[in-house]
């Protein structure tokens, strides 16, 4: 089960954003699950491309599926410059 609205997505998106215009970086990920999960990631992904046109002279944004990130992180992270995703991707071990 998962609960994500639109007034968290947009908080952890724009400060995505925020933290890459104050940082000084050229580009933000947003890393989802769409394809699968409609709901929960196609609202994600949907507040964050409303989100990137808003910051599209400063900062450029795409978008990519979280198990293609993986792989890419792996293989070459320094194409990565900021990542934004729910926390339902990060895992929590004890």
């Amino acid at each position: 089960m998962a609960i994500v609205t639109r007034k968290g997505c947009e908080r952890i998106i724009r400060y995505a954003f925020d933290y890459a215009v104050k940082q000084g970086r050229k580009k933000v990920t947003i890393c989802h699950k769409a394809n699968i999960l409609k709901a929960v990631s196609g609202l994600f992904l949907e507040v964050g491309k409303g989100i990137a046109q808003e910051y599209a002279k400063d900062v450029q944004a795409d978008d990519i599926i979280i198990d293609a990130c993986a792989m890419k992180l792996v293989m070459d992270p320094w194409q990565f410059d900021v990542i934004v995703t729910t926390n339902m991707f990060w895992r929590y071990s004890q």
